[in-house]
């Protein structure tokens, strides 16, 4: 018997309509997928079940379910916005900058012989990463979140919304060499990896009586980040940390606050990803004395917010 691999599956998403229950499915979902080598990286589920005992003796007598809990987690090449709406939320003026937009998933096995077609409710991203990387041309982008519940899809054919496995709207992928870094409006030169996160890190589900599974969730606060590696030149990206020159040579917390940019460009079209309040958190060198390698200076960076913009 032949095991089922990713080529066998088809898969999408479409995102729930405004104003509706994150849990309702979409009246008229249009599945997309988040771009070019786009798979699950995680799709698991725990019942979380808890033993039950009783005095006198060391094995339970039961073991009743709890609340269920289910994760999963997006990696694609960055291609084009049709993901951005999940941690950020539909655009305004061709700007994303609001919360995550609740998804359905809809997942289809075409060579099982049960339950094959598979919805997936309520899915809410909370994280998210670009990682563009010098020497490879696909920009790796994950989306991760927690989903409410799965179930096989028992509609009429004609009506599974999946079709035809679908394809990114964009036609290229956008790589390294289409990137640009930009700290206080100065361009950083000889990038060899930059990682934008957006994070809504206690972003949750909510409980309630009468159900297993999320009845609402909770955003709470946005907490964007930037981390870079560059090849030390004359300029050194050090004083971005200490504020100057000379060591602990900012003196407010306005010496600590750049604004950042990390934009993608290729034929004609751009994706700038548009960080605010920049604060240096950390930076390291590496290979210092070592003559026979590079000296290469990581910075970490704490955004108070990030902005999408596409052209």
């Amino acid at each position: 018997m032949r095991a089922i691999d990713g080529g066998d599956v088809k898969f999408g998403a479409a995102y729930v309509d405004p104003d509706t229950g994150f849990r309702d499915e979409p009246t008229a979902p249009s599945p997309f997928i988040p771009g070019y080598d786009a798979q699950f990286q995680t799709l698991q589920a725990s019942n979380q079940g808890s033993r039950i005992h009783t005095p006198f003796s060391r094995r339970a007598v039961d073991i009743e379910p709890g609340t269920f809990d289910g994760s999963w987690g997006w990696q694609f090449t960055l291609t084009g916005t049709e993901w951005l709406d999940a941690v950020l939320g539909e655009p305004e003026d061709g700007v994303w900058e609001g919360e995550p937009r609740p998804m359905y998933f809809y997942v289809e096995y075409p060579t099982r012989t049960s339950t094959n077609k598979v919805v997936i409710e309520g899915c809410v991203a909370d994280s998210a990463s670009v990682s563009p990387r010098v020497g490879d041309p696909q920009t790796d982008v994950t989306v991760e979140g927690f989903y409410c519940d799965r179930y096989e899809y028992t509609g009429a054919d004609a009506d599974w919304p999946l079709g035809d496995q679908p394809e990114p709207a964009e036609a290229d992928i956008l790589r390294y060499q289409d990137a640009t870094l930009n700290v206080d409006t100065t361009e950083r030169y000889i990038v060899q990896d930059a990682r934008l996160d957006v994070r809504w890190p206690n972003l949750q589900p909510i409980e309630g009586f009468n159900s297993r599974s999320a009845i609402g969730y909770e955003v709470n606060d946005h907490e964007p980040s930037l981390s870079y590696t560059a090849a030390e030149v004359a300029e050194p990206e050090e004083d971005l940390l200490y504020g100057g020159a000379d060591s602990m040579a900012a003196t407010s917390n306005d010496d600590f606050q750049y604004p950042m940019e990390l934009k993608f460009a290729r034929d004609g079209r751009s994706l700038t990803f548009n960080g605010e309040g920049g604060f240096p958190t950390s930076y390291s060198e590496d290979s210092l004395g070592e003559s026979s390698s590079r000296v290469d200076e990581s910075l970490d960076f704490d955004l108070t917010t990030v902005t999408v913009e596409a052209t």
